[in-house]
């Protein structure tokens, strides 16, 4: 019963998506056409999160190629400008509470008013956010959204596109915004990033102090994730003390400082000294970290697309989360998902509370891991 209803559901959405696609169409027969020949200012919005923003880096670059003219400027989420720091293909980054738009809307309104040619948006957006952009004058507005009245978090945009049913990375996703004005066919499709040498000096000043020189062996380990559920403790320490005893590595465990107590009741089943660098990095310093690393291994979080963006070798695990849209975009990088069980549920939370909890995650094996270190570690 619960699978028909499952399909049931899954049809609805899709014939919804069809039906908000078509009224947006036969609103754009009665629209005017692009004219893109004097773009001058253009905005770009993410609000979401440090992954969600770097694989948004590749549009940003084709945006800038395709427009050299223009100025690009980026609406964040608060806290998140750092991840932009010293993008060359940028004008200016600020943030907006995407929680607060309609407490703060007059206020953001005016930050755009009349200063944009062209916005792009590259989240599910919502109504308000649409609605800012049409009302601070900005004649081209595109997104990937759905329109029309049943969720109509695109209802003020010019260019939309369907969402597409078949499965591809969020890079290639953000870059078919982009077709909506003929940008096709980008080759440099690589994540972006940068670390202030502030942030690198202080990094190399914590590494030192913990005894750690440029000559050791770094891996990088983050171990939870507060969108999916993770991987099991005892594995990741017996896993950290096998790479400590097969590299001779210094194991740093980050993360944020809801994540310190798990590092730490890990560091306590482990038989080796680690670190637990949670809490203690701001967003510069783990890029600085990373950047230096010679591995990372971590669930689906902030440090594995950031290990991509800089090349650093990395093992991503993914359970409920789908490693075909957010893999590691990387050749230096693994990805490990069992997709014999139940996986990619895309839940924080599993539905299952009997011996199949967890399932997803169950099925990865230290030994698995190891193996996936092994080949990128020469």
């Amino acid at each position: 019963m619960k699978n028909f209803q499952a399909r049931m559901e899954d049809r609805l959405r899709v014939f919804s998506n069809y039906l908000d696609y078509s009224i947006y169409k036969t609103r754009g027969l009665f629209s005017k056409k692009l004219d893109l020949s004097n773009v001058k200012n253009i905005l770009v919005i993410e609000l979401k999160k440090i992954g969600d923003i770097l694989v948004a880096t590749p549009t940003l670059r084709a945006l800038k190629n395709n427009f050299p003219q223009a100025s690009i400027d980026v609406v964040v989420s608060p806290g998140m400008e750092e991840v932009l720091y010293e993008n060359k293909n940028l004008s200016k980054v600020f943030s907006w509470d995407r929680d607060k738009i309609r407490e703060n809307y007059l206020s953001y309104l005016e930050q755009i008013k009349d200063k944009y040619d062209l916005a792009v948006i590259l989240h599910n957006g919502t109504y308000e956010v649409s609605k800012l952009l049409k009302e601070a004058n900005i004649p081209y507005r595109m997104g990937c959204t759905r329109v029309g009245f049943r969720e109509p978090k695109g209802y003020f945009l010019t260019k939309q596109l369907l969402p597409d049913r078949n499965l591809k990375h969020k890079i290639e996703d953000n870059l078919d915004v982009l077709k909506l004005i003929n940008i096709n066919n980008i080759k440099d499709k690589s994540p972006e990033a940068h670390a202030s040498k502030k942030a690198e000096i202080a990094v190399k000043s914590i590494l030192k102090k913990n005894k750690i020189s440029d000559k050791d062996f770094i891996i990088v380990l983050h171990t939870v994730s507060w969108t999916h559920p993770t991987w099991f403790k005892e594995r990741f320490a017996e896993l950290a003390d096998k790479l400590i005893k097969k590299y001779k590595a210094k194991i740093i465990f980050v993360g944020t400082e809801k994540e310190k107590q798990f590092n730490e009741e890990i560091i306590s089943q482990m038989k080796n000294k680690s670190l637990n660098f949670a809490g203690k990095t701001s967003i510069q310093e783990l890029f600085a970290l990373i950047k230096v690393a010679n591995l990372v291994v971590g669930i689906d979080s902030a440090s594995t697309n950031i290990a991509a963006a800089f090349k650093t070798p990395v093992v991503a695990l993914f359970g409920a989360g789908d490693k075909t849209i957010w893999h590691p975009y990387s050749e230096n990088s693994i990805s490990i998902q069992k997709n014999e069980v139940c996986t990619a549920c895309m839940k924080s939370e599993c539905k299952y509370k009997n011996e199949r909890n967890l399932e997803c995650m169950n099925a990865i094996t230290v030994e698995e891991v190891l193996s996936a270190v092994e080949k990128l570690v020469k």
